[in-house]
This record gives C-alpha cells, sequence and structure tokens, in this order.
C-alpha cells in the first residue's frame, strides 16, 4: 500500500528523515553509513564483471557528434561569412531561446533526474538522503548542457555574424554556462511546480524576439547592440553567478524531489534505450502517449455528430485539443522559416517550412497513427482500411495547409510554386510513418564499419525522413534558381 500511494500521498517518515539535512544530524551521518556500505558491495560485485563501455568511450561519443557538427558549421561559415547586422542577431537570438525552450522540454520529458526502480525502492524504505544519491546524475546532465550550449552559442555567433576568435570564445562561454542554467532550471522544476512557468516565458519570448528582427527588416527600424568589452565581461560574471546559485538551489532541492517524478522519469529513459536499441521509436512515443493521457485524467462527455466520417473526424479534433503541446508545437515552428529569413534570405525559406510543417502535420496525426497500427481499432470501427484512415487524414492536411499559409509572407511571391510541394511532402511523411510496418529483427545483418546493421529495419524507419530531406534539398536548388 505504501508503494501504490507513494506517487499521490506524501512518502513516510523517511521522506522527512532523509530530507533533515544538515551535516551533524544522526540522520545524515545514518544515510553516510548506508550509502558507504551499498557503493562497496556494488563495487565489490563490479570487480567480476567486463564493462561493455568504459567511461572513455562513452564521453566519446558524445562529443564526437558535436565535433563533427562544429566541422559542419565550420564549413558552411567558411563559404557563407555574413556581415554583423543587428537584425540578425536578434533573429539568432529568438532561435537560441526556441532552441532553450525545446531543450528544457526534452529535458522535463526525461526528468531530467531518473532513476531506475532499484534507486527507488530503495530511496523509500531506506533512511538515505537523496542529496547524497541523485548528485551524480545531476552532474552528468549538466556536463552534457555545457559542450551543447557552448556549440550552439558559438553556432549563433557564426551566424549573426561574429568576427574575430575571441567572439567565439566569449560565445563559447556564455553558451556553456546559458547550457548549465538550462540543466538546473529543469532539475528545479522537477522539484518546485512553479519553475515549470519558465518553458512558456521561453516561447513568448523567443516568439517576440523574432517579431521584433522581423518587424525591424520590414520597416527599417534600429535595434539595440550590445557592445563592449567590460558589458560582455559583466554578462559572462553575471551568468556565472546565476549558474552557480541555480546549480546550488537544485543540488539544496535534491531532497524534495518527489519519488513519483523518479519514477516516471526512470520509465521514460528505460522506453527510450528500448527504442534506440530495437530502433521502434513507438516504444517511447507510447509510454509518452499514455502519460499524457494520464495527466488529462478525464474529460467531459458530449455526444458525437451521427455520421460515421463526422464521428470519426470529431474525436480526432477533440484528441488534438485535449493535448495542447501539438498546438504549441505548431505554433513554435513557425520561428523556423521566418528565423532563416532573417539569418540567410529567402532561398532557405522552403525548405524550412517544410521541415516546420512536418513537426506540425506529425503532431496532428495521432489519430492517424492509432487506427493504422492497429488492426483490432480497425476492426472494431468496422469497414474497408481506407474508410477508416482518410478522416483522419483531414485534420493533419488542414494543419499542414493553414501552417503553410501562414509562411507564404516569408517566402513571397517568387517562391510560391516551391512552398507549394511543402504541403505534399508533410503529408506524404505523415501517411509513410503511419503506415511504417513493424520492425523485421529477422532481415539480414550487415557490418558497416560502424558496428553491426540490418538495412530493412533502418530502411523502415528513416524513408519518411529521407523523403523530407530530398524534398528540402530540391526546394533549396529550386529556390536559388529562382532567386538567381
Amino acid at each position: 500500500m505504501t508503494a501504490a500511494c507513494a506517487g499521490s500521498a506524501p512518502e513516510p517518515a523517511v521522506e522527512s528523515a532523509a530530507a533533515g539535512g544538515s551535516p551533524d544530524s544522526a540522520d545524515y551521518k545514518a544515510s553516510r553509513a548506508t550509502l558507504r556500505l551499498l557503493r562497496s558491495i556494488r563495487r565489490d560485485r563490479r570487480r567480476g564483471r567486463e564493462r561493455s563501455v568504459d567511461g572513455v568511450t562513452a564521453v566519446l561519443a558524445v562529443l564526437l557528434p558535436l565535433g563533427y557538427l562544429g566541422q559542419l558549421i565550420a564549413g558552411v561559415m567558411m563559404v557563407w561569412a555574413p556581415e554583423p547586422d543587428p537584425v540578425r542577431g536578434w533573429a539568432v537570438a529568438g532561435l537560441a531561446t526556441a532552441i532553450a525552450a525545446g531543450l528544457l522540454a526534452l529535458l522535463r520529458a526525461f526528468g531530467p533526474i531518473a532513476a531506475g526502480r532499484a534507486t527507488a525502492s530503495l530511496l523509500l524504505t531506506a533512511p538515505i538522503s537523496r542529496r547524497l544519491v541523485l548528485p551524480r546524475a545531476m552532474l552528468v546532465i549538466v556536463a552534457l548542457g555545457v559542450p551543447v550550449g557552448a556549440l550552439l552559442a558559438v553556432a549563433g555567433a557564426a551566424f549573426a555574424g561574429g568576427g574575430v576568435l575571441v567572439d567565439y570564445l566569449w560565445a563559447a562561454a556564455a553558451g556553456g554556462l546559458l547550457g548549465a542554467v538550462l540543466v538546473a532550471i529543469a532539475v528545479l522544476a522537477q522539484e518546485f511546480p512553479r519553475f515549470r512557468m519558465v518553458l512558456p516565458v521561453l516561447v513568448v519570448v523567443a516568439g517576440a524576439l523574432v517579431a521584433a528582427a522581423l518587424l525591424a527588416r520590414v520597416f527599417g527600424w534600429a535595434l539595440p547592440v550590445v557592445t563592449g568589452w567590460s558589458l560582455v565581461v559583466v554578462v559572462i560574471a553575471g551568468l556565472a553567478l546565476l549558474a552557480g546559485a541555480a546549480g546550488w538551489a537544485a543540488w539544496r532541492g535534491l531532497d524534495r524531489l518527489p519519488r513519483k517524478e523518479l519514477s516516471v522519469a526512470g520509465e521514460l529513459v528505460t522506453a527510450a534505450q528500448a527504442s534506440g536499441a530495437f530502433l521502434d521509436p513507438s516504444m517511447l512515443s507510447g509510454v509518452m502517449i499514455d502519460r499524457r493521457t494520464q495527466r488529462i485524467g478525464s474529460v467531459r462527455w458530449r455526444p458525437l455528430p451521427p455520421s460515421r466520417v463526422g464521428a470519426l473526424l470529431a474525436v480526432d479534433v477533440r484528441r488534438y485539443r485535449r493535448f495542447p503541446g501539438a498546438c504549441l508545437l505548431a505554433a513554435g515552428a513557425l520561428a523556423l522559416p521566418y528565423g532563416v529569413l532573417m539569418l540567410i534570405g529567402a532561398v532557405g525559406v522552403p525548405t524550412a517550412a517544410t521541415v516546420g510543417c512536418v513537426l506540425a502535420a506529425s503532431s496532428a496525426a495521432v489519430g492517424l497513427r492509432a487506427v493504422t497500427r492497429s488492426a483490432a481499432l480497425q476492426r472494431m470501427l468496422g469497414g474497408s482500411t481506407w474508410s477508416v484512415r482518410w478522416p483522419h487524414l483531414l485534420l493533419p492536411a488542414v494543419v499542414a495547409l493553414l501552417w503553410t499559409a501562414l509562411c507564404i509572407p516569408a517566402a513571397g511571391p517568387a517562391l510560391l510554386p516551391v512552398l507549394a510541394l511543402t504541403p505534399p511532402a508533410a503529408m506524404l511523411f505523415v501517411l509513410l510513418q503511419a503506415k511504417r510496418p513493424e520492425p523485421d529483427y529477422t532481415s539480414p545483418i550487415y557490418e558497416s564499419g560502424f558496428g553491426m546493421v540490418q538495412p530493412q529495419v533502418v530502411w523502415a524507419l528513416g524513408r519518411g525522413g529521407l523523403l523530407v530531406v530530398l524534398v528540402g534539398i530540391g526546394q533549396a536548388v529550386i529556390a536559388s534558381a529562382v532567386l538567381g
């Protein structure tokens, strides 16, 4: 009964004792002694085991993709090096804020502090302070957030028209500190519900920055620019203080981290690992859909239209409205084409619009994926397979058309024929992903030089993404030819 009610009711006296906290208290000393004993037992058991992945390989697996991305950005900047422009700088700031909001949402979806069932049960039953058990997981996430923030900041400085090497070094320092702050805020949001308001604030700030850059470009307004080394030093020092304060507050609040948050995050991490191992994203998406449904809890009953098509369409619309994250994703994706317009001009707008339209249409195709991948649900609804599927295509198609229409001012009249390829490409992607067959793990396996690969499984998983890549490249080539 205690374990079943741990998600909603306050945990037993162990919770308050472990959350007590001063180093001189008896509970704290007992926690240290218990944790020291457990670590010694685990160390003795691990001595006879052979590690599948050592620490150096794990670090390289994270840093190498970042290095390849940095080389790609450096190669692009060698060909295309823009002059410093305040309007472009504001647009870069808006896109960076939107990316920060996306990373914060991703961190919140996976915890970011996660614990398996064994650790969660141990924290529930043993008098161990969570501040002694969980800091290692927090430090790992911070260690990942710092290089990611630094790389994104360097890329933003390059697109904004950064000049000498010192500018990129300052940008890397600021980005690394912002990455640490973002991780600390995600941990604080997991501990204290009031910090969850940071995510919508970031979305609003990103939209305001991109809108200000767009209006300044249209009306010729002069936007303020941050200049002067003294001001840069003050900003870096302020970010360092903010990162330290946020990290200290997050570490102090680990004792107040609910066990429910740890357990749910652990389930998501396990699902993500299984999805990556078996190349089946439906494992992770199914868990996330269940979480969103449980968060809603109950809804008010309303009658459905009498016709078959009307009923299926009404259910699809209600499902879309009950998940506000899908609407926020579609609205936030609008920053992509307009931000690209500010960065590289109209030539990249159709490609950016295709990527954003795919995101918006995919978020509206939950019903299509459900009825397509469930033979039992199709039999329950009756009729032919196509009669069940095509009503669920209407909502993604309407979302794709409306979203593309909002991108017309960014593309301009000259690129309207190129932009017209965006809704069909998005709908074809949605249909391919919905009709994706189950992975066939009995297919032949080949050695690729980077490990064993099953081509049929990879093809079934990535054919929709390959379509988007090909359409985006084609749109970029046609747009460059049209604009000269």
